[in-house]
């Protein structure tokens, strides 16, 4: 008898805490969300070693950006 209530215990707190990191992960996301809109449409992400959409990402071995790289974009 104790053996199941502790086991019905265990359910009852893992299936809530699943439920609370799916709401956490809901909540910054529609976070975040909001935010992008308001850093501005002049906003640039560069990130080195990105091949483009539907490539393969990564960036090991690819050397970071210098600031020239940083300057050069600039102008």
């Amino acid at each position: 008898m104790r053996l199941s209530f502790l086991a019905i215990v265990c359910i009852v707190m893992g299936v809530s805490a699943v439920s609370a990191m799916v709401t956490l992960g809901n909540v910054a996301t529609h976070s975040i969300q909001l935010q992008i809109p308001r850093m501005g449409p002049k906003l640039l992400l560069l990130m080195p070693g990105q091949c483009g959409p539907g490539g393969s990402g990564g960036g090991g071995g690819v050397p970071h950006f210098a600031q020239a790289d940083g300057e050069a974009i600039a102008t």
